[in-house]
């Protein structure tokens, strides 16, 4: 009887767990989409939603540079 009692919690402590560990964890955007004279203005909140980098961009290439670099350099 001990043995089906300490199953039994076992197992009420691993649904509990897996509850907790699978639950909606998403935070909402709180910014807004409005339409100002035919252009659409999306305003963001001061504080954003990730704190860390989402999306960056490197640059690769520069057509135009006052120095001459032979890396980027086009011949016909």
């Amino acid at each position: 009887m001990r043995t089906f009692f300490k199953v039994i919690l076992a197992m009420l402590f691993i649904v509990l767990i897996m509850t907790i560990s699978f639950r909606d964890k998403k935070t909402k955007w709180k910014g807004a989409i409005e339409e100002e004279y035919g252009v659409t203005v999306v305003k963001n909140p001061k504080k954003p939603i990730y704190r860390n980098n989402v999306f960056s961009l490197k640059e690769d290439l520069a057509l135009g540079e006052k120095e001459r670099n032979e890396e980027h350099m086009f011949y016909l």
